[in-house]
């Protein structure tokens, strides 16, 4: 199954993921801006530690395991992670200069909690439509899935 994110440039805006042109939800390629700095990447390079998601082609296998302390279920939210494995474009880059540890996963909102909250780089989704993709991919009977992840042009 396929998963098609598309970013804003402004990544302060919410980009979209898709799954086969029918479900279309909100997600958040963005990286927190305390942490990039603290790693010594203020601009959020996405090829840096902690910067924005990198764009590219990626396989992604949803994970075993849940969240179980409650800092873990506040990051990452009460459902499966999603891992992805860089195969082609900015990701691979970013992955050959040692950069590690992407996911498609949930999480609690921002302090207005609607807001989706910045990560280290991941996507971020709702908790529910975390959830939903989660049960999609598993029900599509696959293992591995393709993502892409592209910026819009407008």
């Amino acid at each position: 199954m396929k998963i098609e994110i598309k970013l804003d440039r402004d990544r302060r805006k919410p980009g979209t993921l898709m799954i086969a042109d029918v479900i279309a939800v909100p997600c958040l390629g963005k990286a927190d801006n305390a942490a990039a700095a603290k790693v010594g990447n203020p601009s959020r390079s996405p090829i840096e530690r902690n910067g924005d998601t990198p764009r590219g082609s990626y396989m992604a296998q949803v994970g075993s395991a849940y969240a179980t302390t409650a800092a873990q279920r506040r990051s990452y939210g009460p459902h499966p992670v999603i891992r992805l494995t860089p195969q082609a474009g900015e990701c691979l880059t970013a992955h050959k200069l040692g950069r590690r540890g992407l996911l498609i996963h949930g999480g609690d909102p921002a302090a207005d909690g609607v807001s989706l909250r910045p990560t280290h780089g991941c996507i971020r989704l709702s908790n529910k439509h975390q959830g939903a993709l989660v049960e999609v991919l598993k029900m599509s009977g696959e293992l591995v899935h393709l993502v892409e992840i592209t910026e819009r042009t407008t």
